[in-house]
């Protein structure tokens, strides 16, 4: 009986390695359940979506946690694609407090935004992304795009399982 559990402890320490190790897997929180969810309260549209250097646009978006655990988690961007790709910074705030500041190319898994303040399990969080045109692009930006998938990731802060 005890080697049988050794071998599952032993299995289980290899799939949350792998799953920890592996970019593309659903995050793992051992033990909760319910989900950790994105919201754009005023989603982007594309008739506003009308940028120019220095220009910017800020939505709120919100964090849902209805999960029956207190959560940390990351935001950042991926499927990053366009032509404006290399010209744009992304900021989040919480109120007016400026949270966090990287071009788009750099807002990444590796590079996200990491909430110093866990989110009590059924409480929400409200913050506003802006997105910014860099002024170095002078008027190449006319006629191009920018699409990205906002992401977020949630991890047991006790644990530091994603």
């Amino acid at each position: 009986m005890l080697g049988i559990s050794i071998f599952l402890l032993i299995m289980g320490f290899f799939y949350l390695t792998y799953r920890y190790f592996n970019n593309d897997s659903e995050p793992i929180l051992i033990g909760c359940s319910g989900n950790v969810n994105l919201q754009y309260t005023e989603p982007f549209n594309t008739d506003e979506q009308l940028l120019y250097p220095s220009g910017s646009i800020r939505k709120p978006f919100e964090l849902t946690n209805d999960s029956n655990c207190v959560v940390s988690y990351k935001v950042y961007i991926r499927n990053l694609n366009g032509d404006l790709k290399n010209h744009v910074i992304f900021k989040i705030y919480s109120g007016d407090t400026l949270l966090y500041s990287e071009d788009a190319t750099h807002f990444t898994r590796e590079n996200a935004y990491g909430s110093e303040t866990p989110l009590l399990a059924n409480n929400s969080k409200t913050y506003d992304i802006e997105i910014v045109i860099k002024e170095d692009i002078g008027n190449d930006y006319e006629n191009k795009m920018l699409d990205f998938d906002l992401v977020v990731t949630p991890y047991n802060p006790i644990l530091k399982t994603e």
